[in-house]
């Protein structure tokens, strides 16, 4: 059906790992390619043409020039693994023990970032074999099902199947860091010696200005926010560690409960949603390398932050389970004490004030992911300028107020996170791009092992993706139903 796409490498850019790009986009003009006419290729389904020659409309519009250096790539990767997931780790652990629980943590980190080398070498030979610049995970999906299996209405619900899980993970996302500013707002009150008030009510209280923030419509605009909430962490995360260690030595020994396994094993479900939600960065992965000036060092970069991200969640999270034990609280600044009675305690409101600071920034970092995969489509028929605009933020404001009211209804933050880690962060970031490569490079060799070998790997994952999410989900939904009545 199909010209022959290569394997690839970690660096795709390798005359022997490109294949030659198909000849019927030569007699299109698409992005400018020379292509040898003589190449023996069969022509592009219709719809794959046409689906080709929007994405180079796409590209074209964007005018995105590769200037991003190494720095600002591990900077953006980095931003985009440090969250609340971070925050909840301690809770992770209590899950699955203090020593299962750092074992999970180093295998989920190596198999979220194996599933991201994947997309990246899935877009990196459609692009050299259909001549377009730059591809996002939508394109992918459904270039796979076009182009590789000639599947026309399969491969427009694909795209749809996968704008649907980035939506619902990046919502989900904002969602929990408005519960998680609200909380932590108003303990802050109250360890300021301030009054006390719900988290309900803070909410209210911060719903005109994150609609304010989610006006900010440009990346440009935004790339403030990626230092601040970098940094807001990376500070937070030592203040976290030092207070878990300060309480197990005044303690005298480990938290009350923290046991190295889990007493029950359904928990290792909630475990995997949790940790997905954590290390699940899959979706602006793509937008980031396709920036980098340099592409051969994403991968090493990729790698340097899962290592960098693995070794600070099981910090956070072992020291923080084992100083607090089993009456943990769904984050570990709720642990913090409301009072400070000796000098060293100054640090802790500050902690906070840096993290609610941080995941605000997280929080419009974040809502621009929807909206850049939403406003083109509901503003599409909309002409005059005024009135794009318009319905525009009046969009953002409502759905800035939906991420307001479902932490109202479902108001344990851990929930929350295990519910969007487990049914759209696990299929997002494990178990479609194993799908993807199968697809792609089928009857190809890979990692130097023959098709039928490789595949195993691929089975393996896309099992593993799927089990956890049904399980994880079908868990986590119980789990609020039963707690809620």
């Amino acid at each position: 059906m199909t010209g022959n796409i290569s394997q690839g490498d970690d660096n795709c850019s390798s005359e022997e790992d490109v294949p030659d790009l198909h000849p019927m986009l030569a007699s299109n003009g698409i992005n400018g390619y020379k292509i040898d006419l003589t190449d023996k290729c069969n022509p592009l389904p219709p719809h794959t043409l046409d689906l080709v020659s929007e994405i180079s409309r796409k590209n074209s519009q964007k005018r995105q020039q590769n200037s991003t250096t190494g720095l600002s790539t591990l900077m953006n990767l980095l931003r985009s693994n440090l969250g609340v997931g971070l925050l909840s780790m301690p809770n992770a652990i209590q899950d699955a023990g203090y020593i299962l629980g750092p074992i999970g943590i180093l295998l989920m980190g190596m198999l979220a970032c194996h599933c991201m080398t994947i997309l990246v070498r899935c877009s990196h030979a459609l692009c050299h074999h259909l001549g377009v610049s730059s591809l996002d995970y939508a394109d992918i999906a459904e270039l796979a099902l076009s182009y590789k299996l000639g599947l026309k209405r399969s491969s427009i619900l694909a795209r749809y199947v996968i704008n649907m899980f980035l939506i619902i993970t990046q919502i989900g996302m904002c969602c929990t860091y408005f519960l998680f500013i609200s909380e932590n707002t108003a303990r802050l009150i109250v360890m300021s010696g301030g009054p006390y008030f719900s988290t309900h009510t803070m909410i209210l209280y911060f719903l005109p200005l994150v609609i304010l923030l989610s006006f900010i419509r440009s990346l440009k605009g935004l790339s403030p926010f990626t230092t601040v909430a970098n940094f807001c962490y990376l500070f937070g995360s030592v203040i976290i560690i030092t207070f878990s260690i300060m309480t197990i030595i005044n303690r005298g020994g480990l938290g009350e409960g923290a046991t190295p396994f889990s007493s029950t094993g359904y928990t290792y479900a909630l475990f995997f949603g949790n940790v997905i939600f954590a290390v699940e960065g899959i979706g602006v992965i793509l937008p980031i390398e396709n920036k980098i000036a340099k592409p051969q060092l994403f991968t090493p970069l990729l790698w340097l932050t899962i290592i960098i991200v693995t070794l600070l969640f099981t910090v956070v999270g072992v020291s923080g389970y084992i100083a607090i034990g089993s009456e943990l609280k769904p984050v570990i600044t709720l642990e913090f004490p409301l009072h400070i009675t000796s000098p060293y305690q100054v640090v802790y409101p500050i902690a906070i004030l840096y993290l609610v600071v941080g995941t605000l920034g997280s929080y419009v970092i974040q809502f621009y992911v929807p909206m850049d995969i939403i406003e083109p489509v509901l503003l599409k028929r909309v002409s005059r300028k005024y009135m794009k605009l318009f319905f525009q933020l009046l969009f953002r404001a409502s759905v800035v107020l939906f991420t307001a009211v479902i932490p109202i209804l479902i108001y344990n933050i851990k929930f929350l996170i295990d519910l969007i880690g487990a049914c759209s962060g696990s299929f997002l970031a494990i178990t479609i791009p194993a799908l993807l490569e199968m697809i792609i490079f089928s009857g190809q060799r890979r990692y130097g092992l023959p098709f039928k070998v490789w595949i195993i790997k691929d089975i393996f994952i896309f099992t593993f993706g799927f089990v956890g999410a049904v399980f994880g989900t079908g868990l986590t939904i119980f789990k609020i139903v039963t707690t809620e009545t």
